[in-house]
């Protein structure tokens, strides 16, 4: 598996724990303080989004991802299509 891949799949492998374990505080910690987020509501920006969001997500919600294509923009960012 590339890096990029490897890296991605971290943040993607601690996300997908936080949601299984409906642990909404844990999901928001994969984002950075200042995020963007856009759930299937209006955006919010910071991890108080993100925790809303995932809170309200039904208990017993699991996920499953899969890595299609990986681009590095800099030194310190991929990007990826899941």
């Amino acid at each position: 598996m590339p890096d990029d891949e490897v890296a991605l799949g971290d943040a993607l492998d601690r996300w997908k724990a936080g949601i299984d374990a409906h642990e909404p505080e844990r999901v928001s910690e994969v984002f950075t303080e200042d995020a963007i987020f856009q759930g299937l509501r209006p955006y919010s920006v910071g991890r108080q989004g993100v925790i809303a969001y995932y809170a309200s997500q039904p208990v017993g919600l699991t996920v499953e991802y899969r890595i299609l294509q990986t681009r590095r923009l800099a030194d310190d960012q991929v990007l990826g299509y899941v």
